[in-house]
């Protein structure tokens, strides 16, 4: 009877789940086309939080133009609806993007580009480990190597072309405190630096190089 019991409210919670309603991908580009009036593509949908009643942040880009993402949040465990979104984070970011391109210029000649698939500028969230932090000014920027990285020189020339990189941070956009570098494929060297805006030695940053930056090769 117990058994016969607990069956029974297992069809009954499978079929009330059935009749949820989360929000899709296709409603979520909606929303923004209606309010913002561009076209975006979802780039990561979160999964169901039942531990936060459902709330969460779906990732989004401008279509044609990676350098504009940003997060729409929805909220509701069983029957989920569009609360916000940060287009105005994504907006500004890319016009702080636009400003930034003399310096992405003078990155290039130290060995240091845009790369194909990540936009070079996001926003910050206030906690980096998950989803659910509130936005900041705070920015991360990613580049590439146009060259493969050599490990046996990270003493002299590798160290010399990234502190060079930290001072073209420093002195042309203070909201940049995050840097992740990737090598010449777009495979990621390691966790991102963090606190790009601190004054730091050669000696320093060649320490904190050895214990960042991985070689893919000996992963």
């Amino acid at each position: 009877m117990k058994n016969r019991k607990n069956v029974i409210l297992l069809i009954v919670y499978f079929l009330f789940l059935s009749g949820c309603n989360q929000v899709n991908e296709d409603e979520v580009k909606k929303y923004i086309k209606e309010k913002h009036g561009i076209d975006v593509v979802v780039t990561h949908m979160s999964p169901l939080n039942e531990n936060n009643m459902g709330h969460a942040y779906h990732t989004v880009q401008a279509k044609n133009n990676k350098n504009i993402q940003f997060r729409v949040e929805v909220d509701g465990l069983f029957y989920s609806s569009i609360k916000s979104d940060e287009y105005k984070y994504g907006k500004k970011t890319f016009e702080a993007y636009q400003k930034f391109q003399p310096t992405l210029e003078e990155m290039k000649k130290l060995g240091y580009v845009e790369t194909k698939t990540d936009n070079t500028l996001q926003y910050l969230s206030e906690d980096r480990r998950s989803d659910e932090g509130k936005p900041t000014n705070e920015l991360l920027l990613t580049m590439q190597m146009s060259n493969s990285i050599d490990f046996s020189q990270l003493n002299s020339v590798e160290s010399d072309h990234l502190y060079a990189l930290f001072q073209l941070i420093q002195e042309n956009n203070k909201k940049i405190t995050e840097l992740e570098i990737k090598d010449h494929t777009g495979q990621s060297l390691g966790e991102p630096f963090k606190n790009v805006q601190e004054m730091i030695t050669k000696e320093e940053l060649l320490q904190t190089m050895k214990s960042t930056m991985k070689d893919p090769k000996n992963e």
